[in-house]
């Protein structure tokens, strides 16, 4: 059968930044506890959801994947502001946190995806807290291919690979709650089973025509976040949470590419929610060490200051991804041009 191409859907931004808006609401609250950590979790479904899309349909286009063009990609697109925020980070870290060599550890640690080691080695840190779960994305974006790969090579049917993917993604949330019943562990980075998750419901889109009813998967989509903030708290009942979500963000995943525009979807897809999707990875690499460096240079709580925090956050956000958009454009046309250059060379009879 052959792969449908996705087209751009802007309701997809617009659910990258219910993800991102929901994390900031987290953080910002602090020390108050309010529900909206899981918008990690519609993050990691999405992106493997997006991510395999790509894939699945540049196999069906090529015959192949371009694993060098599909790493350049990732770190052209993700380095840029990464490195710039830390680099403004340091400046906060070097004059608020007192323990400078911890915060040096844990900046080079980030720059390296390296944020789950030095966390579990050095402790949490005071400006890169948020850092583990863009390492944890990497983490499996340098195995997911190469299985990927194996298992065309095999020969496994698409309905094989996404039951394997989608069942990997319920065992590794299955280890998390076993965790928290048993130890109290909270193994974020088997939260990375969402992504897993993603990734079979993009081979099972781009093979079948079903979508379902629109309304009902509405439904579902928007049943499965309430269930999980509802989760969100206690561990034992918050180890839930992430199934809940892929449930609820397939459930909007499918809802969005039925082709059907409900209310829902016409709410994803608002200019200011939908611009908001397009910057969601420059928010949410701002606005923690912004956040708590306005909070503890001013020695009061996060929840007392992010309501003029965050419109700065925004700002820098946006200054950010229109900033470094040309640069990153020359650079994936460059690595699309050397590539094509070197399958002509490669086509070139010997002489």
């Amino acid at each position: 059968m052959t792969a449908r191409k996705l087209a751009y859907t802007p309701a997809l931004d617009g659910l990258r930044a219910v993800g991102v808006l929901f994390v900031m609401a987290t953080h910002g609250a602090k020390p108050f506890f309010v529900p909206g950590g899981f918008g990690v979790d519609i993050f990691f479904v999405l992106s493997g959801f997006l991510i395999t899309t790509i894939l699945w349909y540049e196999h069906e286009k090529l015959g192949r994947l371009r694993l060098r063009r599909f790493y350049l990609r990732r770190f052209i697109r993700l380095y840029p502001a990464l490195l710039a925020t830390l680099a403004v980070t340091m400046i906060f870290g070097l004059t608020l946190d007192p323990d400078r060599r911890g915060f040096l550890i844990h900046t080079i640690g980030s720059a390296l995806y390296l944020s789950p080691v030095t966390d579990a080695r050095y402790g949490s840190p005071m400006f890169h807290g948020h850092m583990w779960s863009l390492a944890a994305e990497e983490y499996f974006y340098v195995v997911w291919p190469l299985l990927l790969i194996l298992m065309m090579r095999l020969r496994l049917s698409w309905k094989t690979m996404a039951a394997f993917m989608i069942i990997l993604g319920l065992g590794m949330n299955a280890v998390r709650v076993y965790a928290a019943f048993t130890t109290g562990a909270g193994l974020p980075l088997y939260r990375t089973g969402g992504i897993a998750i993603g990734c079979g419901v993009a081979i099972i889109i781009a093979e079948t025509d079903w979508r379902g009813n629109p309304i009902l998967n509405s439904l579902i989509g928007v049943a499965g976040i309430a269930a999980a903030w509802a989760m969100s708290g206690p561990k034992i009942l918050e180890s839930f949470a992430p199934v809940c979500i892929a449930v609820g963000t397939t459930g909007i995943i499918y809802a969005v590419c039925s082709g059907r525009r409900w209310w829902l979807q016409r709410m994803l897809e608002l200019r200011p929610v939908v611009y908001i999707g397009k910057i969601s990875y420059e928010l949410y690499l701002w606005h923690v060490p912004i956040l708590i460096a306005a909070a503890t240079y001013l020695h009061v709580n996060r929840v007392d200051v992010w309501w003029w925090v965050y419109p700065i956050v925004f700002v820098v956000a946006a200054a950010t991804h229109h900033a470094f958009a040309p640069l990153q454009e020359r650079l994936r046309t460059l690595t699309d041009r050397i590539g094509a250059d070197k399958r002509v060379r490669a086509e070139e009879p010997v002489s």
